[in-house]
């Protein structure tokens, strides 16, 4: 089984309002900006999610986002990397997302996968891997 291990995720680019055009967080609470943090899944099953360690009140001046990280994957795998923003009082919502499969989507073994444009969601997102045999 081939794997690789993402070490990194930095986000580039995410969507500024919510599908609909809202503000993603209540300006009654004091801020519309989203707390963002990432969530990892193969085939559909979550792997990781970091809501301790979002940015919280997150604007474009502020990017990229980065978090360091340790999550091992298997290549033939349906990945999926979800930008969330992160709620006190609700639940979390889904801003965007990517989904691939590594050795169909980057057969060369890339040590950098970027994600971006994928579908409508405006999000570019770069993982930084390391690829096992």
């Amino acid at each position: 089984m081939t794997a690789l291990t993402i070490k990194k995720i930095i986000v580039h680019r995410y969507p500024q309002t919510r599908p609909d055009g809202g503000d993603w967080d209540s300006r009654l609470l004091g801020n519309p900006n989203p707390d963002i943090y990432v969530a990892v899944y193969e085939n559909k099953v979550k792997i990781f999610d970091n809501p301790d360690r979002r940015f919280d009140n997150a604007t474009p001046q502020q990017l990229p986002f980065a978090w360091d990280v340790d999550v091992r994957i298997r290549s033939s795998a349906e990945i999926t990397v979800q930008l969330m923003d992160y709620d006190v009082f609700n639940a979390d919502e889904l801003m965007a997302g990517c989904i691939f499969t590594p050795e169909k989507h980057f057969p060369h073994r890339p040590e950098v996968l970027t994600l971006k444009n994928i579908g409508s969601s405006p999000v570019e997102i770069e993982l930084r891997v390391e690829w096992e045999n």
